[in-house]
């Protein structure tokens, strides 16, 4: 797992957790989430992802987090979250989606940045030493490979569609997320719920917002 690729890292250390519950040998679990400290110790950003441009290494106020990480990270924590039961796992995943998540995309979500960094002066600024160098730091309709384009749209089911899993329940009310463009939110959630939407935080800047999210709830 050594400077291992970023997405390849999430992807192949988080379901070591899956051999934990199969077997119930603890040394799977606790391989993933040594590898997780690993990662958050020497290469988490403020933005709440770890550097990974492309690959995984000490974090910099130019080195960037590439948006599949976003996403893979958001997902990656979950997963540690269900198998361990350990707070600090949701707490990386609130941060993550909460930061890095609307900083991946525009505000009308129609364009997205294959990396994000913590200092970003104008376009084209800074370099990245890898993939897509200086262009991916720019907002645009797709960036190839188009891994990163696709990514944004796995962020905010992945962190919506287990907020409520995650939540306490004090009966046996069956909750659905809906998440729904701010343009007209109110009454595409009031077709399937009498609960008006949430504020979706950050993930709703912009003139008309990018997104509100409605929790429906029902027997």
């Amino acid at each position: 797992m050594d400077d291992a690729h970023a997405v390849e890292f999430l992807e192949s250390s988080a379901p070591w957790t899956v051999g934990y519950l199969w077997s119930g040998e603890r040394g799977y679990r606790e391989a993933a989430v040594g590898w997780h400290d690993l990662l958050e110790r020497i290469a988490m950003q403020p933005h709440g992802v770890p550097v990974s441009d492309e690959w995984y290494g000490p974090t910099g106020a130019f080195r960037g987090s590439e948006t599949c990480d976003v996403a893979g990270y958001v997902w990656s924590q979950i997963r540690l979250l269900f198998v361990t039961g350990e707070g600090r796992m949701a707490d990386r995943a609130e941060r993550a989606f909460f930061n890095a998540g609307p900083a991946a995309v525009s505000g009308d979500f129609k364009t997205h940045v294959h990396f994000q960094s913590p200092n970003r002066f104008a376009n084209l600024s800074p370099d990245f030493p890898h993939g897509p160098r200086a262009g991916g730091g720019a907002y645009r309709q797709n960036h190839p490979p188009l891994c990163c384009t696709a990514a944004p749209s796995r962020i905010l089911p992945w962190y919506v569609t287990h907020k409520s899993p995650l939540s306490r329940q004090t009966d046996l009310t069956r909750l659905v997320t809906v998440v729904v463009p701010a343009q007209g939110s109110d009454a595409a959630a009031r077709r399937r719920s009498p609960h008006r939407p949430a504020s979706a935080g950050p993930w709703s800047r912009g003139s008309a917002g990018a997104v509100q999210i409605a929790t429906c709830g029902g027997r």
